[in-house]
């Protein structure tokens, strides 16, 4: 049960490109009722081969609603802790929302006979989503399995390219700056000064923007009442200090290693700090930097 639950939590990256997602379920759905025609679908299709068509186009409406409309509804499900778990979940979802248009397009139109009614809606409800179930879930949760092996296998490849060239990196260590002073200052009169050198990340807190930094060989933070992009806008003439995440800031001269995963990178640093996290929109400008 162990082993399950951390397969089901392992990181998966989320699909950009929706419209793919809505292309493959709609094509699988085409061929596998074409080809096979399952369950009597070649009696129906014998009648009128326009019905393909139609069950088609439900897989494709369906689909489009899970993937475009339910990210803006429910965007703490959809947000970057994308898993092997959520992504089958999701596709059950997809599932039930297509055997739903199924049935209401076999009883609206397919079979026009048959009374609109909560029982009818009930009994071939479940009908057709055990057929939408066998058809699209399957192969689908198969697709993910390999998805997050596909990917693991790149980023992993990825970070050992990285770690290599960081491995040869000199750290800078010096007590004297050549930067000039600079002040990272927020909504309030609360700020602090430093040398942009001393900076080792900068993370999004709330209403507040932590800052992580050096003084005296010693790692430090200080609470600055302001956002990501205010901090991020004060120290734009410093190109070693780059955004890896929507949340984070990072001073790349200190990265020391970098770890890989399915769904991205996590950065580590030459002083004990918490790990940084890189998403898929920042990544290549991470591997440029490095």
């Amino acid at each position: 049960m162990n082993k399950l639950t951390r397969l089901l939590n392992q990181p998966l990256p989320l699909v950009n490109n929706r419209w793919q997602v809505v292309l493959i379920a709609s094509l699988l759905v085409f061929f596998v009722l074409g080809i096979f025609q399952p369950f009597g679908m070649d009696r129906l299709l014998e009648k009128n081969y326009i019905y393909l068509l139609g069950f088609t186009l439900v897989t494709a409406i369906g689909t489009s609603i899970i993937v475009y409309l339910f990210p803006l509804i429910f965007k703490r499900f959809y947000s970057d802790n994308w898993t092997i778990g959520k992504s089958i979940l999701n596709m059950f979802i997809i599932v039930l929302v297509i055997g739903l248009g199924n049935t209401i397009y076999f009883l609206l139109v397919v079979d026009s006979s048959i009374s609109f009614t909560w029982g009818n809606i009930l009994r071939m409800g479940l009908l057709y989503l055990m057929f939408t179930f066998f058809v699209a879930l399957i192969p689908q949760t198969i697709i993910t399995f390999i998805q997050y092996n596909r990917s693991l296998s790149q980023n992993l490849q990825e970070v050992q390219e990285l770690n290599q060239k960081l491995s040869g990196k000199i750290i800078p260590q010096q007590k004297t700056y050549t930067s000039e002073l600079i002040t990272l200052s927020g909504n309030t009169k609360d700020s602090i000064e430093l040398h942009p050198e001393q900076l080792i990340y900068l993370e999004a807190f709330g209403n507040y923007v932590k800052v992580n930094y050096i003084e005296n060989e010693t790692v430090k933070q200080k609470l600055l009442r302001a956002t990501i992009k205010q901090i991020e806008n004060q120290l734009s003439a410093t190109p070693f200090i780059i955004r890896c995440h929507r949340a984070f800031l990072v001073n790349t001269n200190h990265i020391s290693s970098v770890k890989g995963n399915s769904q991205g990178y996590r950065l580590l640093f030459d002083y004990p700090t918490e790990e940084v996290p890189v998403s898929r929109a920042y990544a290549k400008e991470i591997r440029e930097k490095i």
